[in-house]
């Protein structure tokens, strides 16, 4: 029965020591298992950041193309608006210079025929008036 008690006593030692390692001297193990956990912990939440990192600089070129397009976009809008303007003011200057050109052409016509008719006028005139003068006859 001795041996028996030894066996039981041993045992019970044993699941004790197992249960509370601290009792006996050994609570480093659970100091080990405590910071084997919190590191295996530190891994997945630096894993989990890096992920979310990434995901975060993916989303932000993402960005950046999409800002860089419409920047893009918004130059060729400018650069037609721009050429759009010019050529509106180089048809508008055209055709004022057109018509400025058809108005000198109107005037100088205008003038040429008032000169045309005056002349023409002027030797009706002469002429009738040489038709009507009396002919002087020589004296003998």
């Amino acid at each position: 029965m001795s041996l028996m008690a030894a066996i039981l006593g041993l045992l019970a030692a044993g699941i004790f020591v197992l249960y509370d390692p601290g009792v006996v001297g050994m609570g480093w193990l659970d100091d080990l298992t405590a910071t084997s956990d919190s590191i295996h912990l530190t891994e997945e939440a630096l894993q989990a950041t890096a992920h979310r990192n990434n995901e975060n600089a993916i989303n932000i070129e993402s960005t950046r193309i999409v800002l860089d397009s419409w920047q893009r976009q918004m130059d060729q809008d400018s650069t037609q608006a721009a050429l759009s303007g010019v050529a509106s003011q180089t048809a508008a200057a055209i055709a004022n210079a057109e018509q400025a050109t058809q108005a000198a052409l109107d005037y100088d016509s205008t003038a040429t025929q008032i000169a045309l008719d005056y002349y023409s006028t002027q030797a009706a005139i002469n002429r009738n008036a040489t038709a009507l003068a009396p002919t002087a006859t020589p004296k003998s």
